[in-house]
C-alpha cells in the first residue's frame, strides 16, 4: 500500500474508533465490540461502496437502507429479554 494512503487510513481508523469508544461510554454500543475491528468494518464498507457503484447491481434503495439499519443495529448492547420489544 502506498505509504500516503496507509496514513490517510490510519488516521480514519483511528478516528472511527474513537468514535466507536464513546458510543460505548455512552452505552450507544456494545463494549464487548473491539473498536479497532469495527473502524475497519466501517473502512471496508465505505471502500467497497465506493468501487461498487449502484448501477452495479439491482437493489432497491429502501431494501439497502433496511439492511443497513439492521448491521448498525447489531452493534447496541445486547438487551435483557424483558427490554426487548419496550420503549425507553
Amino acid at each position: 500500500m502506498v505509504p500516503a494512503l496507509h496514513d490517510y487510513l490510519g488516521e480514519r481508523a483511528g478516528w472511527l474508533a474513537d468514535l466507536v469508544r464513546e458510543g460505548q461510554r455512552s452505552g450507544e454500543l456494545d463494549p464487548a465490540l473491539s473498536p479497532q475491528a469495527v473502524a475497519h468494518f466501517c473502512l471496508a464498507l465505505a471502500a467497497g461502496t465506493t468501487l461498487i457503484s449502484p448501477d452495479l447491481h439491482d437493489v432497491d434503495d429502501q431494501d439497502w437502507i433496511d439492511l443497513l439499519i439492521r448491521v448498525i443495529a447489531s452493534l447496541e448492547p445486547a438487551r435483557a429479554p424483558r427490554e426487548i420489544g419496550t420503549h425507553a
